[in-house]
């Protein structure tokens, strides 16, 4: 069962955000990074076929901190975040690779909050 987590994304600001993953003990799987993926999107709806704003693991860096531990860190540099132009829903999944989706996790999900700042990156509008 996921954590519910809201994301508060400032356009114009840097995001980041660490997940850390206790995975079982004593598995025969997921062993290695080469062994899963890490999917995540913001969504303007709660399903998969609402409008997508951003594809968020192509943000993300995912390593073997301990045998058992995956840390996930999402970081978004402040022009990144300007192509977040709304705010909607994410979640973070750990799953087999390939559509097959054989086994999965759902970390993480929850609202995006999106705001904006009162001066603009140039200065001049």
């Amino acid at each position: 069962m996921s954590k519910q987590v809201p994301f508060y994304i400032t356009s114009g600001l840097p995001f980041e955000k660490q997940v850390i993953v206790t995975l079982p003990v004593g598995r025969d799987w997921w062993t290695n990074i080469s062994q899963f993926e890490v999917l995540s999107q913001a969504r303007d709806g709660v399903d998969q076929l609402a409008p997508l704003i951003v594809d968020l693991a192509q943000h993300m860096d995912v390593i073997f901190t301990a045998p058992n531990t995956v840390t996930i860190d999402l970081f978004m540099t402040g022009a990144q975040t300007r192509l977040v132009t709304k705010s909607g829903n994410y979640d973070i999944i750990i799953s087999n690779p390939l559509p097959s989706d054989e086994r999965a996790i759902k970390v993480l999900d929850g609202p995006v909050y999106r705001t904006s700042l009162v001066t603009s990156d140039t200065g001049i509008v």
